[in-house]
């Protein structure tokens, strides 16, 4: 399986080497690009390198609020191309659904997953932004009612200060959806490991049908979908399974 990460590597293909943390997908071949996001033309021209370099899952820990007509049609492109897209819903804790704003974001593409993040509760975390068009939750921490997820520090080998007295030696503990969308990635990683053929539209379907309703008492699901939660967190095991199932 091939995935490309413009951040969070660790998050997917982490190896199981006895030391630091584990990816979603451990065995994951990443295809790293160099993205500056500082046009249409840059963003297109790195969906288009990561799809002749044979991506299946391309990982997105960004988004614009304001996507452009040309990289929608991009994204259609890739969708037809069989390459299942993931962008994170973003960190302002607000509706993407408010018409004053003239919210586009990436991550409520018709042909994207979108992906908000779930904390240590067990519930939508604060900060992560909701809406209609947003798919999925995905572990992300956060690091207001608890720690957050453990991760590589930013500083590399020069290590990161003392963290609550846990965490030293280049890593850190932090939160956002940036990181829930590369674990939900890693998902959609195994699903291709075991049916290559899947589609992306099978691939949403799967997560949404098969994903956890978490929440508490101001949790309120309608037909399955909660305006905060989405339709619940990925379920990682269940979604691999039907993968799976689709080839009998």
């Amino acid at each position: 399986m091939v995935v490309l990460m413009v951040t969070r590597a660790g998050f997917i293909a982490a190896p199981i080497n006895g030391k630091g943390i584990i990816g979603t997908a451990p065995e994951s071949k990443l295809i790293l690009i160099k993205y500056t996001g500082n046009s249409d033309a840059a963003t297109i021209k790195a969906f288009e390198f990561a799809k002749n370099e044979g991506a299946q899952v391309i990982s997105c820990s960004w988004g614009t609020e304001h996507v452009s007509q040309a990289v929608e049609s991009e994204l259609k492109s890739l969708y037809e191309a069989n390459i299942t897209i993931l962008f994170a819903s973003g960190n302002d804790g607000k509706t993407l659904d408010n018409e004053d704003d003239d919210i586009n974001d990436e991550s409520e593409s018709q042909w994207v997953i979108g992906v908000g993040a779930s904390g240590e509760n067990n519930d939508v975390t604060s900060y992560s932004n909701y809406g209609k068009n947003i798919d999925i939750l995905a572990p992300g921490g956060d690091t207001q009612e608890a720690l957050g997820v453990l991760g590589i520090d930013d500083t590399g080998d020069r290590g990161s200060s003392t963290q609550n007295g846990l965490v030293t030696n280049a890593y850190a503990f932090t939160s956002g959806t940036s990181f829930a969308t590369p674990v939900a990635a890693g998902v959609v990683g195994l699903m291709y490991s075991v049916n290559p053929n899947i589609t992306p539209k099978q691939v949403r379907d799967i997560l949404i049908d098969y994903s956890e309703q978490i929440g508490g008492d101001d949790a309120s699901y309608e037909d399955g979908f909660d305006e905060k939660r989405a339709y619940g967190k990925v379920n990682a095991s269940r979604a691999v399974f039907e993968a799976k199932k689709l080839l009998d």
